[in-house]
């Protein structure tokens, strides 16, 4: 698709003709058309073949003009005569120039000409002209820069219109929604009021609602979340019509991009896989493969390639480490010999499967490896709790939500073997609300499904603007058998209004996904000016990432005014960059005013939490009672926290050594970091020090995790 941006213009505009009335008027000095299109039925163009006249009105009696062409292969004659002045052919079946003459004043006047090569059926006239007073006009080459004819009659309606650059949005979002995204503005909006709408998928086809767009003012605003993995793009078509008047313009698409966030781990293909290996193999020797798919962004993204890698060999006999595994194909080969079928016949090996090569979400699973063949799998009675997919579930709910409306679901699975146990029926539950306001109960939970819905109105997001649940999942056959997690629900006031696009802008902001792959350069969008249709026109591009440092970043062909990022970039260095386009006729006569283009990079969870200490010292008291906090342990995350959940911080305990008089005797807070006394039974005499292993997981807990250590000292109040 060709993406082109007017220079000199307000929003995103629908370019239109200017009408006129259907009257009689004096002589008009000029070209009779602004474009002219003489079509031929061969490719192949002889040197001095004739492809028509132009006709210019000089309204002073002369018979002659001096015409000049921008394409050095036409000859002109005095009378307009189109001539080949050498042989062409017609690459693309498409030849384009324009030709320019004088009045008797010396001013400048401008016709485009399209030289069409078509199918001789198409048109039984070995040359035609077209002129632009003529529907026929359109065509797939018509460039983005709008000309109009003298005159019309009537109202028509024009068959071009400025294509849009597709306007990226990040999925997962935060709102408050409606967000706003472009604004459209027909030019008739200067004489006449103008109402818009937007049809096609996202607004009146499924999936209906996404997009709305204020009938007056033109703004397009999306209404929720988007998700990449359900839908990656959306294509509207917004319209614009006369209120009081029957004027309408040439509908225009609009894309709608959506850019990929590493939101989805790997997930094994099945699990456990099952191989065999016999037991005389040699070192290298593959005998299974281990698969798992990523449902994120791959072809411009790092966020679904997989690296694969062994994390535990039981048993770890005759030696730890008897197998390897590719960490691209996902092969498991022989890494060392002495395989024995009589002592150890079989393998347990727990493998992880990493996006973004090994430095992101990571999946675990199970290759049970059969020395020679085997036959011992019988399935075990299943003893596992239902496990929930994530957690916490993070969703939002508008603030007029009304009674019964579901905006989120919690899932749980279950470990045990669902093809040799039918224990698998899970029954959700809400245990508790915080805050209880206005009410203690304002939320329920399907107990088959797990959507969670409005059960009380009242909600006020400027009182209470998230909520807490905790939920649980049971085996509805097996007493006991229940895990707990967490709904996080945030409540989007439904009268937020996002920020309005700077005055000078012609486009939104462009965005480009930080650390995307190439080839570079990448092509973001082309500008263009309305004085290119009269003359050659050269660009150029300055501030920052320009001839700005960092500089480089961000180049434009001059004659094209396409403008490309030269290499991948770094939300966490540089968040945005702010670019002055230029534009100026090569003769040096015109000059176009500067325009604003700002480039927005969006966030990729490519840095993991760091602690701020690694070490972590604290003191407890041997009296402390159950709940008392008595340290804290902090992490930060360079990634993106106002927009995304990338830098959310989730703090979780991995292990407590010596593990008495309990083997967890703390708990930590999994926002905060504050570590409590969760058991009672410190005694310095018998464990004067604990040392744990604490864990900061961003993506609250889902995404990229890092530890550190945390040293508790049992202090003797009585000291």
């Amino acid at each position: 698709m060709r993406m082109t941006v007017g220079l000199g213009t307000l929003f995103l505009i629908f370019k239109v003709l200017s009408y006129g009335l259907a009257e009689k008027s004096p002589c008009i000095t000029g070209f009779e058309s602004n474009l002219l299109v003489f079509k031929v039925h061969k490719d192949h163009l002889h040197k001095g073949e004739r492809l028509g006249r132009v006709v210019f009105n000089t309204c002073d009696g002369r018979t002659g003009t001096d015409f000049q062409s921008t394409d050095q292969e036409i000859d002109l004659n005095m009378d307009g005569t189109l001539m080949m002045r050498r042989s062409v052919t017609l690459h693309e079946g498409l030849k384009e120039f324009s030709v320019f003459a004088r009045d008797s004043s010396g001013k400048k006047h401008m016709v485009s000409v399209r030289v069409e090569h078509v199918r001789y059926h198409e048109d039984h006239d070995m040359n035609t002209l077209m002129n632009t007073s003529s529907v026929q006009m359109e065509s797939p080459y018509d460039d983005l820069v709008l000309t109009f004819p003298k005159s019309l009659t009537g109202l028509k309606r024009l068959k071009r219109g400025w294509i849009v650059p597709p306007i990226s949005i990040s999925e997962n979002s935060r709102g408050p929604f409606p967000k706003r995204l472009v604004q459209i503005m027909s030019e008739f909006a200067s004489e006449t009021r103008m109402a818009y709408k937007v049809t096609g998928e996202g607004a009146d086809l499924d999936p209906k609602g996404i997009f709305q767009i204020d009938r007056l003012s033109g703004w397009i605003s999306v209404t929720q979340k988007l998700d990449r993995e359900q839908k990656a793009s959306y294509k509207l078509v917004a319209h614009a019509t006369g209120v009081d008047v029957n004027i309408a313009n040439k509908p225009m698409e609009i894309y709608i991009i959506v850019t990929d966030q590493n939101d989805n781990k790997p997930v094994f293909t099945q699990n456990p896989f099952k191989g065999h290996v016999p037991e005389a193999a040699g070192k290298g020797e593959v005998f299974m493969t281990v698969t798992a798919t990523d449902a994120d962004d791959k072809e411009n993204t790092d966020n679904a390639d997989i690296s694969y890698a062994i994390i535990s060999q039981d048993p770890p006999s005759p030696k730890p480490n008897m197998f390897a595994i590719n960490p691209v194909s996902g092969g498991i080969s022989m890494l060392e010999t002495g395989l024995d079928r009589e002592q150890w016949s079989s393998y347990t090996l727990v493998i992880t499967a990493t996006d973004m090569n090994g430095e992101g979400g990571s999946t675990t699973g199970t290759a049970i490896i059969t020395v020679t063949d085997s036959n011992n799998n019988a399935p075990n009675k299943p003893d596992n709790k239902p496990v929930f997919t994530q957690n916490p579930f993070n969703g939002s709910v508008p603030e007029t939500a009304g009674k019964g409306e579901v905006f989120m679901t919690v899932t749980a699975t279950y470990a045990d073997d669902k093809e040799n146990t039918d224990n698998v029926d899970i029954s959700y539950a809400i245990i508790s609300q915080d805050p209880p306001s206005p009410k203690p109960n304002m939320f329920a939970i399907n107990p088959l499904s797990g959507g969670i819905s409005v059960l009380e109105t009242g909600l006020d997001r400027e009182q209470w603007s998230r909520y807490t649940l905790v939920i649980t999942a049971t085996d509805r056959y097996r007493e006991g058998l229940s895990t707990t997690g967490t709904a996080v629900i945030a409540v989007a006031d439904s009268n937020d209004n996002a920020p309005l696009f700077a005055s000078n802008w012609v486009i939104p902001p462009i965005s480009v996904l930080e650390n995307s792959k190439g080839p570079f350069p990448v092509r973001l969008v082309q500008i263009n000016t309305n004085y290119a249709a009269e003359t050659q026109m050269e660009y150029k591009i300055t501030g920052e990432g320009a001839d700005m440092d960092p500089k480089g970043i961000f180049q434009i062909d001059k004659l094209s005014g396409w403008i490309s990022v030269t290499q991948p970039l770094d939300r966490e260095k540089k968040g945005s960059y702010h670019l002055v386009a230029h534009a100026k006729g090569l003769d040096g006569d015109i000059k176009e005013k500067p325009m604003w283009i700002a480039v927005t990079v969006i966030d990729q969870n490519d840095n993991k939490p760091v602690f701020t200490q690694s070490l972590i010292n604290g003191n407890v008291p041997e009296a402390a009672g159950k709940g008392e906090v008595f340290m804290t342990v902090t992490a930060t995350d360079a990634d993106d926290k106002e927009n995304s959940n990338n830098a959310d911080i989730s703090y979780s305990i991995i292990s407590q050594d010596p593990p008495s008089p309990k083997p967890n005797m703390f708990a930590i807070n999994p926002v905060s970091g504050g570590i409590s006394v969760l058991e009672t039974g410190l005694d310095r005499e018998q464990w004067s020090r604990y040392t744990l292993v604490v864990m900061a997981a961003d993506m609250n807990g889902e995404g990229l995790s890092t530890t550190a250590t945390a040293v508790i000292t049992v202090t003797d109040p009585a000291v």
